[in-house]
């Protein structure tokens, strides 16, 4: 009997402990082999793993395959890359195919190193005075392009706006290059960070996927990619100088709520109209008749206030943004104020007392009447630039 001649059909190799990602690439080229650019083999396949499968497995009949093996064997000079290359030949060889000459010899040896892939960074803005800022979010994508998610969160309304999608490499600069045009204090933080402020927005929501956007659709892979943030991030960066009992002055706050970046915390107009209307009360009062006494009914009228504005849980709100702008400070280089922020942040957690209130409170309420008194608005203090709530997502 004759002996059957064997099957010169290339057989599915098996892929050598490729990730999911490198499969995804792997898959990518070897759908469509007319596709990949010889001449930037080593740009589109910078891992030899990888080219040696793609090697392995490329279908003959492809009429870019000769030139494609040509451009393995000048990039791979690993022994086992060359055999593959010189395998390959032969089969084309077979299936009578002109194959120019490849040079496989033996060359000097090249340490080729895997290169290192990008890694998905996060950014945070500032906190503005309603509790609102901007976070972006970037995710690079093999073999190119990013995929970006950016939005606006409140903390005590959820997520205002977000919007997610993917971009070539040179649009998801553009974008990124006009949202921090927007926002121009973004500071860069951890994934987890960022993934915390967003789930923390996101269990705010008052209905099913309400004021979500896009989120739902990245927060799958950030919460597999991001770990827990056990406390808030400011406290980790001062790790080794915690100042547990900071101690904390007027003139230390004044100068906190005089930064650029807190021009817009102020009290709101409707929450600080009572206040203003008992302070016109006491000015125009035929009771108080000295100025001693009227100055001191004004001070009371002040400290009760403080009490009604700021209850328990609207404190941890405050304590809240304080330490999520001490961050900002620390990142933008400024770590007294960063000190004087999260100073201010621990002072709420001491109780008021008839004789004592909150110190940065007290001066918070001060601000905002001196800003009324002479006739601005808490909105005459904004401006596009520094409330991230009044971005724009398009």
């Amino acid at each position: 009997m004759h002996k059957k001649k064997k099957s010169l059909k290339t057989k599915p190799q098996p892929l050598p402990g490729l990730s999911a990602d490198e499969k995804a690439l792997l898959d990518a080229l070897l759908s469509d082999t007319e596709k990949p650019d010889p001449s930037r083999v080593q740009e589109l396949i910078p891992d030899p793993r990888i080219a040696l499968a793609l090697i392995e497995n490329l279908p003959i009949e492809s009429t870019k395959v000769p030139e494609l093996l040509r451009a393995f064997s000048t990039a791979f000079q690993q022994k086992e890359m060359q055999k593959a290359v010189r395998k390959a030949v032969f089969k084309l060889k077979q299936k009578g195919v002109v194959v120019p000459e490849l040079d496989v010899k033996s060359k000097a040896p090249v340490i080729l190193r895997r290169p290192e892939q990008e890694e998905p960074k996060a950014y945070v803005g500032p906190v503005d005075g309603v509790g609102s800022r901007a976070v972006l979010i970037t995710v690079p994508q093999i073999p190119q392009g990013h995929n970006l998610g950016m939005g606006v969160l409140n903390d005590e309304h959820g997520i205002l706006e977000f919007t997610f999608g993917r971009y070539s490499r040179k649009n998801a600069k553009e974008v990124q290059k006009i949202f921090f045009e927007k926002v121009p204090s973004m500071v860069e933080t951890s994934l987890s960070h960022a993934a915390a402020l967003l789930e923390r927005a996101y269990g705010l929501r008052t209905g099913a996927g309400e004021s979500s956007g896009d989120y739902v659709r990245l927060r799958p892979w950030l919460l597999d990619h991001a770990g827990p943030l056990e406390k808030p991030i400011a406290y980790k960066q001062f790790a080794s100088d915690p100042a547990s009992k900071p101690t904390l002055t007027e003139s230390q706050i004044q100068r906190l709520l005089n930064h650029d970046r807190m021009a817009t915390w102020t009290v709101a107009p409707e929450e600080l109209g009572p206040v203003i209307e008992e302070i016109n009360q006491a000015e125009q009062s035929r009771i108080l008749i000295s100025e001693i006494h009227r100055v001191e009914r004004i001070h009371q009228i002040k400290q009760a206030s403080i009490g009604k504005l700021y209850p328990e849980a609207r404190r941890a709100i405050i304590k809240q943004r304080l330490e999520e702008m001490a961050y900002v400070f620390l990142k933008s280089g400024e770590e007294p104020y960063a000190r004087i922020a999260l100073a201010c942040a621990m002072s709420l957690d001491e109780k008021d007392s008839i004789l004592k209130v909150n110190p940065f409170l007290s001066a918070l309420l001060e601000k905002s009447l001196m800003l009324y008194f002479r006739g601005k608005t808490t909105q005459d203090t904004m401006s596009p630039d520094q409330s991230p709530s009044r971005i724009i997502l398009r």
